[in-house]
């Protein structure tokens, strides 16, 4: 029985060495398995970091956008704020002319714009009044009459004709040279 033992003994051996394999083996194979998945898992999150770094690199870019958008358009609102404050100041000064400079600034206008029989319409702020206007050279040139009712505008005066008006007034004035003059005070304010 020795013999058998023996070829007993062997034989589990050998079992035990080819299990001791196929353990070694499943052991190996698991550990690449994980190695493998691990690695997978580091690429993963390394392309989730590298993704979610472009995310917030886009989104702080989109945010200096907007930024740099809302800090122009207040500073153009600031400007256009100036702007009209100077012209509304400009609108208050010429309004507030001395009675023989306004005349004057009127009568100039009324020279370069009025037609024969023009009718003057005066401001309701009754700066000037038509007796201003008696005697005055241009509006006896071209036969001018000052109107005894006021229109509905401060500062200046409107000429009338059956053909067509003429508004004078110091806020039209003032509007239809806007463009030139909000170029001219940016210009000089802002440059």
């Amino acid at each position: 029985m020795s013999g058998t033992k023996a070829i007993i003994e062997r034989i589990i051996s050998d079992a035990r060495e080819k299990a001791k394999e196929i353990t070694d083996k499943a052991e190996y194979d698991k550990a690449l398995r994980e190695r493998a998945d691990a690695d997978w898992e580091k690429e993963y999150l390394e392309g989730e970091r590298a993704m979610l770094k472009k995310e917030c690199k886009d989104i702080l870019e989109r945010k200096q956008t907007l930024a740099e958008l809302d800090k122009r358009k207040l500073l153009l609102k600031t400007k256009q704020d100036v702007v009209d404050k100077i012209l509304d100041t400009a609108l208050k000064i010429l309004t507030e002319l001395p009675k023989k400079e306004y005349l004057k600034f009127v009568i100039g206008l009324i020279g370069k714009y009025a037609e024969d029989g023009d009718q003057i319409i005066l401001s309701k702020d009754k700066v000037l009044s038509a007796k201003d206007f008696e005697g005055e050279g241009i509006c006896k040139d071209k036969k001018l009459s000052a109107s005894k009712d006021s229109g509905d505008f401060v500062g200046g005066v409107m000429l009338s004709n059956p053909v067509c008006d003429k508004d004078l007034s110091f806020k039209t004035l003032l509007d239809e040279s806007r463009e030139s003059l909000v170029a001219q005070i940016t210009s000089e304010l802002f440059n």
